[in-house]
């Protein structure tokens, strides 16, 4: 009971530096955005006095929102997909989609993190116009993207890959990715690990 009880401490720590990397800082970039966006058209279509840093800070703010926020979207499964013939076919064989799938992104994600993050570093030798910030700390988030993705894949490919070999009721993610209301995230990627049935669905 101890040891469940601090397993469960610490997948609540995990969970909640997790959610500080892909909700709250691109939350919080998203709004600087927002205010150097609107300050931005203020000054120059009103006061007709144009601001440089402004329009530095949206460019990188807009950056970071979406590479930290990346990560949260492929919790979730809720990436943009194209699934017409994926939502004919069985759930076994869906599984097997969904596991060719994350295989490639896997593999090409762990591929490019070396040449991406050599370039990433190389960049430390420029700078932005304003800020002065070195491209390579504008870039890093980059890196934050591919390790999350990976992450998230990797308990994606677990978990289908646990559903083909072991038929637990209430385990499976064989469900349909592209019914939103069907998906629910908890701990390093798929869907909740309970017996909750879908929206419209009888678990079996």
């Amino acid at each position: 009971m101890q040891k469940q009880t601090q397993r469960n401490r610490i997948r609540s720590h995990a969970l909640f530096l997790l959610d500080v990397v892909e909700v709250y800082l691109p939350t919080i970039s998203f709004l600087l955005m927002f205010i150097f966006f609107n300050l931005q058209i203020f000054f120059r279509y009103v006061l007709n006095n144009p601001l440089e840093w402004t329009w530095e800070g949206t460019i990188i703010s807009y950056i970071w929102t979406i590479l930290f926020a990346a990560g949260i979207a492929t919790r979730n499964h809720v990436h943009v997909k194209f699934t017409m013939i994926y939502d004919l076919m069985p759930p076994r064989v869906q599984t097997l989609f969904r596991l060719a799938g994350d295989t490639l992104v896997v593999v090409a994600f762990i591929l490019i993190a070396l040449p991406s993050y050599s370039f990433i570093d190389f960049m430390k030798i420029k700078s932005s116009a304003v800020f002065k910030i070195p491209f390579r700390v504008i870039y890093m988030p980059f890196m934050v993207f591919v390790a999350t993705t990976v992450g998230h894949k990797l308990y994606d490919i677990y978990r289908d890959l646990r559903s083909l070999f072991t038929r637990v009721p209430g385990k499976s993610i064989d469900t349909k990715d592209s019914t939103l209301s069907t998906r629910k995230a908890t701990g390093f990627g798929g869907p909740a690990e309970t017996g909750d049935a879908p929206d419209g669905e009888v678990s079996s």
